[in-house]
């Protein structure tokens, strides 16, 4: 249930708080060094049957990297990608 209010009200909902299916995930980071630590991000999807999950980790720093990755989620979600799918994979 944490996991789903991290995707639903938490770190993650301004990305998939209005998602179709219910998303749970985690948001963290990983100590690579004294003082240094990289981004990531653990989902899984439906939320009450998981069939997808997936992991990310982003460098420290590498705002190029996050920024694409934000673009690419809005993309699919704005040209209806997303939508076709969860239609697809029956979620």
């Amino acid at each position: 249930q944490g996991m789903y209010l991290t995707a639903a009200e938490g770190t993650a909902a301004n990305v998939f708080a209005n998602y179709p299916i219910q998303v749970a995930g985690k948001t963290g980071s990983a100590e690579v060094g004294k003082g240094s630590a990289n981004g990531v991000f653990v989902a899984f999807a439906p939320y009450d049957d998981p069939e997808i999950a997936l992991a990310i980790a982003v460098e420290k720093g590498n705002t190029e990297l996050l920024s694409k990755l934000n673009a690419g989620l809005k993309a699919i979600k704005d040209n209806g990608t997303l939508d076709q799918l969860i239609s697809d994979w029956d979620l």
